[in-house]
């Protein structure tokens, strides 16, 4: 097992764990992707100034000069934080501000050089602001100038409506279930109109768990737990970050806001896991890296993923978007996977997340214990993925990097637009080299493949990847307008034991380099001259990767940026990131 880790240590470096592909087009007007929170009071906290809102997007500029932010048409009480590609995973531009008495319910606005971004809602409501500190004291009033100590004593003073920050320092007094927070019997809930807010002090690095204690963030049993934000956090455990597990019928995760934490599991387990019926989950923002690396007992029969959606009741309305995804030494970025007959996720949906450098596949989708389908539509659209499924033992492999499962050909539809796929399912120790796309157990009901650029790893045979079970299912994907580079003419299917498969043709489908800006820098902006340029079809997608405005010439460009005339594709310097055995 260490010379299995010592390897796999030794490919996370080559394969980019110094640099991270940060780069983005100029971006004008700004575009609002997200917020942290979407309820919050406008007076009490720090100065009575009120809740600080954190504010994700692109084209925020590296300082703030001239621009602004408005909350509702009021001012903020203060700018905290503006700066360019300086989220947590730092695909992000992120401005925080102290919305302050002048704030009011309506549209935060961002406005850079004159020109206003696009709306994001928030609501003023009222709720009492509390501070936790590694210096505090639980006997205190729980203000700023007077924090408590423990994350568990704010969890118990908390009503809807109420916001806690939590200062710098790593927080590990066990609350219940060998968890820092348990989110149980109504604590943690808010309302649709006032939240539950725990979020990391702007600027400070709070960490909720460690190695020692299983779960970072809990919540189980027979209750609900809803409408509540959980932010700004590193969130980690020796098996969960963050986890709602289902034991007893009734329990549920409902409108959960996970936004710009770093997540993961110092042993077997994953950085987020939702095992329990949840409805309405957002997933913004989030790094989730490295996941069962700290622990000698990790291999690849294990749960080491950075997400894991599984089931164990009804699942629906899941977005998850702008999260990274990666290095994961025994697992995948997001496994999707049922566990009782009758479990279904519904409208899931996987956008803009760079997901990569993961020994198994970047994203699995399907297949159940309970042996009925899980996953019921999915829509993947503007990620980015490459290197993923690059170091598992042939008993462990996935020829690609997204695997679509299903049982049957009744359910489990699939639809991929505009995503870029970059040297999926290398070669690696004597194992061939695969696909972007791997087709897994009985089959799906359908797939649906446009303005997706394939840029297969060297020696690939094919793009699509079936196994011995699933040749049957080529006849259920269609293609549309993507572009193919690398292994030979595309669409193409193959099978180590078959050989070639036939897969249906793309009429209007592209063979060629798509001369993106820098591959070997991970920079995959489309250059002037590309093939990929004006070449889609209408798919309906707004934005792209960077939320640059779909489309900018006479049509849809291939792939998960829209090349903008004139605009400098300049990488920034490289952001140093270092392997680190938690």
């Amino acid at each position: 097992m260490r010379a299995i880790r010592g390897a796999i240590l030794t490919a996370i470096v080559l394969f980019g764990g110094a640099t991270t592909r940060v780069s983005s087009q100029t971006i004008s007007p700004p575009r609002l992707f997200f917020t942290d929170i979407v309820t919050g009071a406008n007076t009490g906290g720090e100065n009575n100034n009120g809740v600080y809102l954190t504010i994700y997007g692109k084209g925020f500029g590296a300082t703030q000069g001239s621009s602004v932010v408005t909350i509702g048409g009021g001012a903020p009480a203060q700018y905290k934080i503006w700066g360019q590609n300086n989220n947590v995973n730092t695909m992000l531009d992120m401005i925080v501000v102290q919305i302050g008495p002048k704030a009011k319910t309506g549209n935060v606005i961002v406005t850079v050089n004159g020109k206003a971004s696009n709306a994001l809602p928030f609501s003023v409501s009222s709720g009492h602001i509390y501070f936790v500190s590694p210096n505090g004291n639980d006997s205190n009033s729980g203000s700023f100038a007077s924090p408590w100590l423990t994350p568990v004593n704010a969890k118990n003073s908390m009503v809807a409506g109420d916001t806690v920050y939590f200062r710098a320092g790593t927080y590990t007094t066990i609350d219940d279930f060998s968890s820092v927070l348990v989110c149980n019997k109504g604590y943690c809930s808010g309302t649709a109109n006032q939240y539950q807010n725990f979020l990391g002090y702007p600027g400070e690095r709070a960490t909720l768990g460690s190695g020692s204690i299983t779960h970072g963030v809990y919540h189980w049993a027979n209750t609900v737990w809803q409408y509540a934000s959980v932010a700004e956090l590193t969130l980690v455990g020796q098996v969960y970050g963050l986890t709602c597990q289902n034991v007893d019928p009734g329990g549920a995760c409902n409108y959960i806001r996970i936004v710009g934490n770093n997540m993961y599991s110092i042993g077997p387990g994953v950085g987020l896991d939702l095992e329990m019926p949840a409805d309405h989950i957002a997933v913004y923002g989030n790094e989730s890296a490295q996941n069962c690396l700290g622990s000698s007992g990790c291999s690849y029969d294990d749960r080491a993923y950075s997400f894991y959606f599984g089931g164990y009741g009804a699942q629906s309305n899941f977005d998850v978007g702008w999260n990274r995804l990666h290095d994961n030494p025994f697992g995948k970025g997001i496994q999707v996977y049922g566990h009782i007959a009758g479990d279904t996720i519904t409208h899931l949906v996987i956008h803009d997340n760079e997901i990569y450098n993961n020994t198994m596949t970047g994203i699995e989708l399907g297949g159940s214990d309970g042996k009925t389908d899980f996953v019921q539509d999915a829509l993947l659209y503007n990620n980015i993925l490459w290197n993923n499924a690059n170091g598992a033992p042939v008993s462990h492999m996935v020829y690609g990097g997204v695997e679509l499962e299903g049982l049957d050909a009744n359910d489990g539809t699939y639809t991929l637009y505009n995503n870029t796929f970059y040297a999926n399912s290398p070669a690696h120790s004597s194992i061939q080299p695969g696909g972007a796309i791997a087709f897994g157990t009985n089959g799906v009901k359908s797939v649906t493949l446009e303005n997706n650029i394939f840029y297969a790893a060297s020696g690939s045979p094919c793009y699509l990847y079936f196994d011995d079970s699933t040749a049957p299912v080529a006849g259920r994907v269609s293609f549309a307008n993507n572009l193919y580079f690398n292994a030979g003419k595309g669409p193409s299917g193959c099978n180590y034991n078959v050989g070639s498969i036939t897969v249906a043709s793309d009429a209007k489908g592209v063979n060629g380099n798509p001369n993106f800006a820098g591959p070997s820098a991970l920079n995959f902006h489309l250059t002037a001259g590309s093939p990929a340029i004006d070449a889609g079809m209408n798919t309906g997608l707004a934005t792209d990767f960077d939320g640059v405005v779909r489309p900018q010439g006479s049509a849809f460009d291939i792939g998960a940026f829209e090349f903008v005339s004139g605009s400098s594709t300049q990488l920034p310097p490289p952001i140093n990131v270092s392997v680190i055995v938690h």
